[in-house]
């Protein structure tokens, strides 16, 4: 059975303990720096991806202007 958060008071501990114990097997780091670095890419996606968007958004509008004149 998987363990799930609202299960009770040691859920949460038997969550964390089996979320470790996975990345263990594919991580040569220790589980909090692969954790640390897995969560620094989520966080950075959102941003990177607003960052291309704003320069899309940009060089349309650069060419729907250029259309104009």
């Amino acid at each position: 059975m998987i363990p799930t958060l609202h299960q009770g008071e040691g859920a949460e501990s038997e969550l964390l303990e089996a979320v470790f114990g996975e990345v263990v097997h594919f991580s040569p780091f220790s589980p909090s720096i692969t954790l640390s670095l897995l969560l620094i890419l989520l966080l950075l996606i959102p941003i990177i991806t607003s960052l291309l968007v704003l320069r899309r958004h940009r060089e349309l509008k650069k060419q729907r202007n250029n259309l104009r004149l």
